[in-house]
């Protein structure tokens, strides 16, 4: 929501045991987020270097995927793009399974787009992917994709989901024909 300062002041608020050392992470990872949202990308780059060592070096977790997330946009923002990428592709990697929810992995995707990360061929996915909120669409700011062909058309196309109907039936895989 752009309240900073209030951000800052509730996380220092959050008191971790010394012996919690992944939670001491997540706070240094936290900080470092809201230091690059704010365009303070090397305060934001300190603390997240700081996060990473209370990480398992070896273990990923979702918010290790997140602490590469947000290095990678800090590291893009500030010129280091090959860096940014490769972090974005690390978080990307972890976060691409059916088992995560697909926001986390299209969050990754809006990021990498903002900072000109993004191949061509996922943008449309920013739009496109089903049941998103309005407000990630709204965010992106990239028109949504819209099916071609009127509701009572026998047949309708999306070509970015490539998905067709054909007389109100859902089909995957447009075929050459269609």
């Amino acid at each position: 929501a752009g309240r900073f300062e209030e951000a800052f002041t509730t996380l220092a608020e959050v008191r971790a045991d010394p012996g919690a050392r992944f939670l001491v992470g997540i706070l240094h990872q936290a900080a470092g987020e809201y230091h690059a949202r704010r365009g303070d990308f090397a305060r934001g780059l300190a603390e997240m270097d700081r996060a990473r060592e209370f990480f398992p070096p070896d273990e990923q977790t979702v918010d290790a995927a997140f602490l590469e997330k947000w290095r990678g946009y800090a590291l893009a923002s500030i010129g280091r793009t090959e860096e940014g990428r490769s972090a974005f592709l690390r978080a990307r990697a972890f976060l691409d399974r059916p088992d995560h929810r697909p926001e986390m992995l299209l969050d990754v995707y809006y990021w990498m787009h903002r900072c000109g990360l993004l191949e061509a061929d996922r943008i449309p996915l920013l739009s496109t992917y089903p049941g998103l909120a309005p407000s990630f669409l709204a965010r992106t700011g990239i028109p949504a994709v819209e099916w071609i062909g009127e509701e009572t058309a026998p047949f309708r196309i999306h070509s970015a989901r490539d998905e067709w109907m054909r007389e109100g039936r859902a089909r995957l895989g447009v075929p050459l024909e269609v």
